[in-house]
């Protein structure tokens, strides 16, 4: 005999505001995990914000949480990556730097964590909003300045040096770059290209990025990156036949490209601004 469990009170206080149906499938799992995700201390994003086309029910159900829990960093960077992913990127600026202010004294350093510290760092950039931005990025360094993991300096670094870094944030993201160097493996020598490139020095800005993309296990995102560091570094040394060839690959692996990850997308996209600018 199967047993039948009472309606949690949480849902039936949704259901009584209009916030969700309790005879809606896709609705109440949207539900059930904004209600687990509040102490789930791993949880950056939801897995399935958009399970039966109910992005609407998911943006109301993460504004509600939020307005109950006005503390928690991660619930904003849930409702941020989801306003990414709907294409508003103002909106999801503003909340990834009232996450960036709230999650300060976190030390989780999980996978989770930095890939929505990565995708904040992005949507500034994407949200044209250079000073925000560059604050936003300040307070990544600080909240990762302790770290000891190669593979969170990278991600640091890399987020901290795609676009015009400040006078303060780079002498601290050139030490994240040093760190990541610690590890033998291409993304330490794209981050270690960038901080060069950032600091002027263009000539080992285009050694690492050529070694970088000499090395094994890279991916196509990496190597449209790489290439475009190449570009800007030939350029800044007059060399216009590399500056032009570097550049043309990047812009050929770009086409029909599927990003997986929304700060990859808008690196990819930044550095090509950048070297076209030029």
């Amino acid at each position: 005999m199967r047993m039948k469990f009472p309606i949690p009170f949480f849902l039936i206080v949704l259901s009584l505001t209009g916030c969700v149906s309790i005879d809606n499938k896709p609705e109440l799992a949207i539900e059930k995990e904004v209600s687990q995700f509040i102490n789930n201390s791993n949880a950056y994003e939801l897995k399935n914000p958009n399970v039966g086309n109910n992005s609407n029910k998911t943006e109301l159900l993460l504004t509600r949480a939020i307005r109950l829990n006005p503390s928690n960093p991660r619930l904003i960077s849930a409702r941020a990556k989801l306003y990414a992913d709907q294409n508003r990127p103002k909106l999801a600026a503003r909340d990834y730097f009232s996450f960036s202010e709230l999650d300060l004294e976190s030390d989780v350093e999980s996978h989770e964590a930095t890939i929505a510290w990565m995708d904040g760092a992005a949507a500034q950039v994407l949200a044209e909003d250079l000073s925000s931005y560059q604050s936003y990025c300040l307070n990544m360094l600080r909240r990762f300045e302790g770290t000891q993991d190669t593979i969170v300096a990278e991600r640091v670094a890399k987020s901290v040096l795609f676009q015009k870094t400040s006078k303060e944030a780079l002498p601290m993201a050139k030490k994240m770059a040093d760190l990541a160097m610690k590890n033998d493996w291409p993304h330490a020598r794209f981050v270690k290209g960038l901080a060069n490139y950032r600091a002027g020095n263009f000539k080992a800005a285009s050694n690492y990025a050529e070694e970088c993309l000499s090395l094994p296990k890279r991916n196509v995102f990496l190597d449209i990156q790489a290439n475009l560091l190449l570009a800007m570094a030939s350029n800044a040394q007059g060399d216009s036949a590399n500056y032009k060839a570097s550049l043309s690959k990047a812009k050929s692996q770009m086409e029909n490209i599927k990003y997986y990850w929304f700060h990859n997308k808008v690196i990819c996209q930044s550095l090509l601004f950048q070297a076209e600018k030029q």
